[in-house]
């Protein structure tokens, strides 16, 4: 059992109950006491109330209609209604619109009532450990929950990062193997790429045997040229040799350069009479 000391709050018009109630339930208890519903309503203007007794005869108001406004004001308050006439009327009227947690007849006995007041406490106990209970959970959720939204962030931020580094070293690997493969001069396929082309071909044939030619154009006389308009000169003559062969051979052919004015063709599907 908890040790928390529930406060009850004893509102009856006779002095002389309020007195005995008090000095009854005052070691288990923190006691007050309102001699009239107006009082009451004072108290709980100024305090939290945890349980609440009343009479049901008052003046001016009812203790049921006075549990009615406990209940508005105050719905975690406990509510139990004593009272002298045993009407069933008023009985059930108390039940449905103050929702009274127990009904006390008068004469009330001591141990009766404080089984109900103990009754009433330990409820109002566990429903708030209750309650403290599932703000817990849901102060633990909402933690959770935000931290499992900060890691997917950081993963799908971190995931975004992964993927956009492998894209720029994937485009990086390509121009690597590009610029590897390519002849910087001409922009043709180089010898190492003409050697991978004509090696492919020579597969695909070993298992769809079909006619290939592979020819060797070289520039004669070209150490003239470069020993009269020397380098760049040289470079010029080969730039425009393998623009004028690119625009000479098919869409379907590999033309390159593998050598210094070198160049292999590599033509699918042509035989020795042309294609």
């Amino acid at each position: 059992m908890s040790k928390y000391r529930c406060s009850l709050l004893v509102v009856d018009d006779e002095p002389s109950i309020l007195d005995t109630l008090k000095m009854l339930l005052n070691t288990e208890f923190e006691v007050l006491t309102a001699d009239c519903a107006d009082a009451a309503k004072r108290h709980f203007a100024n305090r939290e109330i945890d349980i609440v007794l009343t009479d049901q005869k008052m003046p001016r108001i009812t203790g049921v209609q006075f549990l009615e406004w406990v209940k508005q004001h105050s719905p975690r308050t406990m509510r139990l209604m004593m009272t002298g006439f045993a009407e069933l009327e008023e009985t059930i009227s108390a039940i449905n619109r103050g929702q009274v947690f127990r009904f006390i007849m008068k004469p009330w006995h001591v141990d009766s009532l404080q089984d109900a007041l103990r009754s009433a406490a330990r409820t109002f106990i566990l429903e708030r450990s209750h309650e403290q209970l599932l703000k817990e959970v849901l102060d633990l959720n909402e933690k959770l929950t935000k931290v499992n939204t900060e890691l997917e962030n950081r993963v799908a931020a971190r995931t975004k990062e992964l993927k956009e580094a492998n894209y720029e070293l994937e485009h990086k690997n390509k121009m690597l193997e590009k610029l590897a493969l390519t002849d910087p001069l001409t922009n043709l396929p180089n010898r190492r790429a003409m050697d991978r082309l004509a090696e492919r071909e020579l597969r695909r044939r070993e298992r769809y045997p079909s006619p290939i030619a592979i020819g060797i154009i070289d520039v004669d006389h070209f150490k003239q040229v470069n020993d009269r308009y020397l380098l760049p000169g040289g470079d010029k003559v080969l730039t425009d040799l393998a623009r004028c062969l690119t625009s000479s051979v098919r869409n379907v052919d590999f033309l390159g350069r593998i050598g210094g004015e070198e160049f292999m063709v590599i033509a699918p599907e042509t035989s020795m009479e042309g294609p």
